[in-house]
């Protein structure tokens, strides 16, 4: 048998490109990469020496007054009439609520038989306080709009008579 007479291809050789040009090329594009690594290490960001915190010197606390023993006591009476006013007309004292202002820091003590706070806060915190910081350009306008929120947040009616 014969073999089958393989062919050479034909192949143009103005298709390719010489050794040097080749070199020269992949020279070109080395350098640019470089370049572009070089411009990456300049944006980063400095290293940071961290310093290993040192143990702080004690220093003993120094009390200018004794605290008192007394139990803080929510009143009414050290709410100026405006703001007891504002209180009263969305809440009941004798249903158990109570009040507080000191500055802005306003709070409410819900009883705990209106409270509709979950029973785990209840028997964690043993109280229902709800507290807001007031706008302090207008504490009247923001006492009654809390007193309002916190009126339909517990869907409370001071009109209407409790027995409790």
């Amino acid at each position: 048998m014969k073999k089958p007479k393989v062919e050479k291809p034909i192949v143009d050789e103005s298709k390719f490109v010489s050794k040097d040009d080749f070199t020269n090329f992949q020279s070109k594009i080395v350098d640019v990469l470089q370049n572009l690594s070089d411009k990456i290490e300049a944006q980063k960001a400095p290293e940071r020496n961290v310093l290993m915190a040192s143990k702080p010197e004690e220093q003993k606390k120094i009390f200018a007054q004794r605290p008192s023993n007394e139990p803080v006591v929510h009143n009414l009476d050290s709410i100026s009439p405006e703001y007891q006013a504002i209180f009263e007309k969305y809440f009941d004292v004798n249903d158990g609520f109570k009040a507080m202002l000191k500055g802005v820091n306003f709070q409410i003590e819900v009883p705990l038989t209106l409270s509709n706070a979950i029973e785990a806060y209840k028997d964690f915190y043993k109280k229902d306080i709800r507290h807001k910081v007031l706008d302090g350009n207008d504490i009247e306008g923001s006492m009654e709009r809390y007193c309002k929120q916190v009126c339909q947040n517990l869907h409370y009616n001071r009109r209407v008579m409790l027995r409790l």
